[in-house]
């Protein structure tokens, strides 16, 4: 049996054309996996910063049972915070305004991705959590909420 010249000498068009969309396929797959991992580490990041909050914020007032007396400011928090208090996707820190039993936190310039997953895990806890921000399906946001302390300090 005898072959051509053509058939010896490699690939055709038509195998090259399917090889080069595989390739590409598998690149845009992997980046759009890299994005969603970034964005599930960066809520997970901020949630961690929540839970350190929360933490920090029930030992500060628990002398005097309330958040503004008990020294609950930025200023403290923030340098108890990992990174001075910079938020996971580094567009600014942390900020906290506080009321006698409850206080309000600001992450500014969550991404939109960030800001969907972390409002879900905030709104597995009704109880103490609220917040009226909206997540956009794009670009960033200040994503605030309000922690209310429900059972004593």
């Amino acid at each position: 049996m005898t072959q051509s010249r053509k058939s010896i000498y490699g690939a055709t068009l038509l195998e090259g054309m399917l090889y080069l969309s595989i390739a590409a396929l598998i690149i845009i797959m992997s980046i759009k996996y890299y994005r969603t991992a970034t964005a599930s580490k960066q809520s997970n990041d901020a949630m961690s910063i929540v839970q350190a909050i929360v933490s920090m914020a029930d030992s500060m007032a628990m002398s005097t049972g309330s958040y503004s007396t008990g020294g609950l400011t930025t200023a403290a928090v923030d340098t108890m915070l990992p990174n001075n208090g910079t938020v996971p996707w580094g567009s600014g820190t942390v900020t906290l305004t506080a009321s006698s039993n409850s206080y309000t936190v600001t992450l500014p310039g969550m991404p939109a991705d960030v800001c969907t997953l972390f409002n879900a895990k905030l709104k597995g806890d009704t109880v103490h959590y609220s917040t009226s921000t909206a997540c956009p399906s794009s670009g960033t946001v200040a994503f605030a909420y309000t922690y209310t302390n429900t059972g004593g300090f």
